[in-house]
């Protein structure tokens, strides 16, 4: 709340009014003319017009209004009468006021919207011209209860891997409907959150909004980033969580975790402070207070006062500021107040309500070891990350994509879980998988990288041509071959395979039909031992059916490979890589600074660090989401809708999705066999306005396969939709989902037997 002001009413009579005869005290006698003078001081350790979020301060007056009143009958001997602004202050004459008799004061201060900021009143008995009456105008939200949101929960995807990019969910509860605002600050050089900042609505009273971590590069050694969430409601009360995130170089590890909850909220109290103790049944309180008075002449009076009696009964360590609430459990539930007193006298209080869990023991939350952490659509198959690092793959068996030594088909009358994990060799723990058109690779937590399936391109990287996992263990074969050095990300194409690696560098294998690889040639390689020119640094990869983008630390994305379709962004047709470098192409300019890319098999698309989309390319479905069926440059932004923004954006061969910031899930493109998710087989030239139905909970990733979609729900389940002849989409059977349901009707696929 905004502090309280002063308001000196002087009341000044003319000389005939001071030289008038003596009367009995019985009778009544006015004076001929008073005159109001409204003040105040600016002194203190705090700008008077220093301005809370929703609050407001006696800057914000702009009318005065004052009216006298007889004290014992209430009647009224002047109404409404304003005061004029002046650089002193405020004043006005008023004609005639009795003396000898007790009259009430009231003033009332608006501002330029009539909104009623300040009142207050004050009874006094005019005994002699020329009298000062002082009335304190309180702020009108003084002693008002406040509501605050609450983060009962934050969850993250599992361990957090250097290099490997994550969907951080956000719980939060207030009241029904709010309209919400976050800001997310990472900690100094420890990454990146996108989007950072952005708003949300409750559709109750409770929801979750998600955000991209994008770790840091180059730690040498297992790190703490200590970040900040800041929610704040519509009426700027606001609480602020911070959490600890442990990002290794290349093992795993838990998160370790911290809170600390601050409420700011307006005005005299300008902001209250609160970090629960970390092993402790301590909450550290604190206040920021604006005052006309200096802060070291402020009294303060804290008070709580639980709904049932405990024990031992939380209590303040001190009546000053900052102080500390000793024996809070989660469980407690009451009333906290705040009283702030001035040497003037001028008192506020603040009230909170003290609701279970507010500061609860652990709101950062990990997954458990069989939810899922990642899931990557092939053309006809899906793999599926779990937290503890075991590969589950279901749908088409051909070459032996799926790693289980055959090629039969799984999920087409089983149940993924029916087979197990995938047989890594023994020990291995996956932190990333690539699926193409028929091979599958997995980045292990050394930084190795094992390829399986489909291989008369080289796409496996083993130096030969030989289909493996069909009628061998894919443990047998070894790793890709990268010449002694470790990858950091991976990603597939149809018929290709590229790895960005610890140094920077970009290694890439497979076909080379369109200059793909990158290298200036269309010649098929052995293992792949050469860096591809790229002429940047790289931070992240995507392929697509044919061509492969790098995502360089200037936010700028470098494309080569295929271009029939303009998939590469450069405003032509030819292809790039074939006959000359990726460097010599020179950026893509996508109209502001990319975070993510994805790409399709004909189609491209960037994801901005302002939550914006541009998807540029081969456009028959509407893929490219701009609304007609031209191909789009890079410049043309995908029409999510108003105010909404993405953090995720998923390609297909002819369909796009995107994860927004509240959880939900959008598509368009090729609507065929229900693969939108819309129940409905209709196709989409760009976002319908409506969210795909995939139940309660908010996804946290959505990845987009050949004729089929998946995501990942912040449960740790797995919903897949669209085609499904070979079983791709996980339940034991090959019907369509999407076509005529939702996606939610199918329930979670079991990856895990009970």
């Amino acid at each position: 709340m905004t502090k309280p002001a002063l308001l000196a009413l002087l009341l000044l009579c003319i000389s005939a009014a001071c030289t008038s005869p003596t009367t009995e005290r019985g009778t009544p006698e006015p004076t001929a003319s008073v005159t109001f003078t409204v003040s105040t001081d600016n002194t203190g350790s705090q700008s008077q017009t220093r301005r809370a979020l929703a609050g407001f301060s006696f800057a914000d007056v702009a009318r005065i209004r004052v009216d006298v009143e007889d004290a014992a009958s209430h009647s009224a001997l002047f109404t409404n009468f304003d005061l004029v602004p002046s650089p002193s202050g405020w004043s006005g004459t008023l004609q005639s006021l009795p003396r000898h008799q007790s009259l009430t004061f009231i003033a009332r201060a608006h501002d330029g919207n009539s909104a009623l900021l300040f009142q207050g009143s004050t009874t006094q008995t005019l005994v002699a011209d020329r009298e000062t009456v002082a009335i304190t105008l309180a702020p009108t939200n003084d002693g008002a209860p406040i509501t605050l949101p609450r983060i009962p929960r934050i969850q993250l995807p599992g361990e957090l891997v250097f290099g490997q990019p994550a969907t951080v969910t956000f719980f939060v509860e207030a009241s029904s409907g709010e309209a919400l605002t976050f800001t997310l600050t990472a900690a100094n050089n420890g990454g990146a959150f996108v989007p950072s900042s952005g708003t949300f609505t409750l559709t109750g009273t409770s929801g979750a909004f998600v955000a991209r971590y994008l770790p840091p590069f180059g730690i040498p050694s297992p790190t703490d980033y200590t970040h900040s969430l800041t929610v704040t409601n519509p009426a700027g009360h606001s609480v602020s969580t911070t959490f600890t995130t442990r990002v290794l170089p290349a093992d795993r590890s838990t998160d370790s975790l911290g809170t600390t909850v601050r409420i700011l909220f307006a005005p005299v109290i300008q902001g209250l402070a609160a970090s629960r103790l970390t092993g402790t049944s301590d909450v550290s309180w604190s206040a920021s207070v604006s005052d006309d008075q200096p802060s070291r002449t402020l009294d303060y009076a804290w008070s709580f006062t639980p709904d049932a009696p405990v024990t031992p009964a939380p209590g303040f360590t001190t009546q000053a500021n900052p102080t500390v609430l000793q024996h809070y459990a989660p469980s407690l539930q009451g009333h906290l107040s705040l009283q702030v007193t001035d040497a003037a006298g001028a008192r506020t209080t603040a009230t909170y309500r003290l609701g279970t869990q507010q500061f609860p023991d652990a709101p950062v939350q990990t997954g458990g070891p069989t939810d899922v952490a990642q899931l990557r659509a092939g053309d006809s198959h899906t793999c599926a990350l779990l937290n503890d690092g075991s590969v589950r793959c279901f749908g088409s068996g051909a070459q032996g994509r799926l790693g289980y030594t055959g090629t039969a088909n799984i999920g087409d009358d089983e149940t993924p879980a029916s087979k197990g994990p995938v047989p890594l060799a023994p020990g291995e723990k996956a932190v990333q998988l690539a699926t193409g058109l028929g091979h599958t690779c997995a980045l292990l937590s050394t930084g190795l990288v094992r390829c399986w399936g489909a291989n008369a391109s080289g796409q496996l990287g083993l130096g030969h041509t030989r289909t493996i996992g069909d009628d061998e263990p894919i443990a047998s074969v070894g790793t890709v071959d990268l010449g002694g050095a470790r990858a950091l990300r991976i990603t597939a194409g149809d018929r290709h395979t590229c790895a960005l690696l610890t140094s920077g560098h970009v290694r890439c294998w497979g076909d080379n039909t369109h200059g793909q690889l990158g290298l200036g040639h269309t010649d098929t390689l052995p293992p792949p031992i050469t860096d591809v020119p790229v002429g940047a640094p790289v931070r992240d990869l995507a392929a697509g059916g044919d061509h492969t983008c790098a995502l360089l630390f200037s936010g700028r994305p470098r494309c080569w490979g295929a271009n029939a379709y303009g998939q590469l962004g450069y405003n032509r047709d030819d292809d790039v890589g074939d006959t000359e470098l990726p460097s010599s192409a020179g950026d893509v300019d996508v109209g502001g600074t990319a975070v993510q890319l994805a790409l399709g098999a004909q189609h491209t698309c960037a994801l901005l660090d302002t939550g914006a989309l541009r998807c540029w390319g081969a456009n028959a479905y509407g893929q490219v989401g701009n609304g007609n069926p031209d191909y789009a440059t890079p410049l043309t932004p995908v029409a999510l809708g108003s105010g909404l923004r993405a953090v995720q954006v998923a390609a297909g061969a002819q369909h796009t999705c995107a994860l927004l910031e509240s959880g939900q899930l959008q598509c368009w493109g090729n609507g065929a066999r229900g693969r939108l998710g819309y129940a409905s087989t209709r196709s989409l030239s760009a976002p319908g306005g409506a969210f795909i139905n995939v139940g309660g909970a908010p996804a946290t990733s959505v990845t987009a396969g050949g004729q089929h979609t998946c995501a990942v729900l912040s449960s740790g389940r797995a919903l897949c939709w669209g085609f499904n002849t070979s079983g791709q989409l996980g339940y034991g059977h090959v019907r369509a989902i999407g076509d005529d349901e939702a996606p939610a009707l199918a329930g979670g696929i079991l990856l895990v037997s009970p």
